[in-house]
């Protein structure tokens, strides 16, 4: 039964994410009580290098995922760090790998090699790191660590309310 109201709490979720961007235009990430890691889904760091990729290489504005496979630099390095900044956050290689469709052997050389971009100070590597945290850091945003918050049940004096009583006695 828990399995299904988990479900059940996840679609709701995931339609409420949905509904709100469609009307607002601002992507949500939420924080399930019952979550016992706070780690961000691979999903948001796919989001957020294909949003940093479109940035700042429009040529590509036509790949939809960064499940294309392809040997071009420019867009390799979004998806080496994609995977580097996952892997980071606590994702395990195969689970990166097959949200990739690749395999971990793929993930393991996609680290190495920003590793090494950061080593030798390369640029194409530095810029879509820093593209993609600064991506990052817009999407998430700050979350504290103290999200537990007082009721606060006072009431709050409305002056129209307060008039519209006035007016009817």
């Amino acid at each position: 039964m828990a399995n299904n109201q988990e479900l059940t709490q996840e679609e709701d979720i995931s339609n409420f994410k949905k509904e709100f961007l469609k009307l607002y235009g601002v992507k949500l990430y939420i924080y399930s009580p019952t979550e016992k890691e706070k780690r961000k889904p691979i999903s948001i760091f796919h989001d957020v290098a294909l949003d940093a990729l479109h940035e700042s290489m429009p040529r590509f504005r036509n790949i939809k995922s960064l499940q294309n496979k392809t040997r071009l630099r420019d867009y390799l390095v979004y998806v080496q760090v994609m995977s580097y900044l996952a892997h980071k956050e606590g994702h395990s290689k195969t689970s990166i790998g097959k949200f990739l469709n690749r395999n971990h052997a793929t993930v393991i050389n996609s680290c190495k090699m920003i590793e090494n971009g950061f080593f030798s100070k390369d640029k194409t590597v530095m810029h879509a790191y820093n593209n993609t945290l600064k991506k990052l850091e817009e999407y998430v945003g700050t979350i504290s660590e103290n999200d537990e918050r007082e009721n606060d049940t006072k009431p709050v004096p409305d002056p129209i309310w307060d008039k519209a009583r006035r007016f009817i006695a």
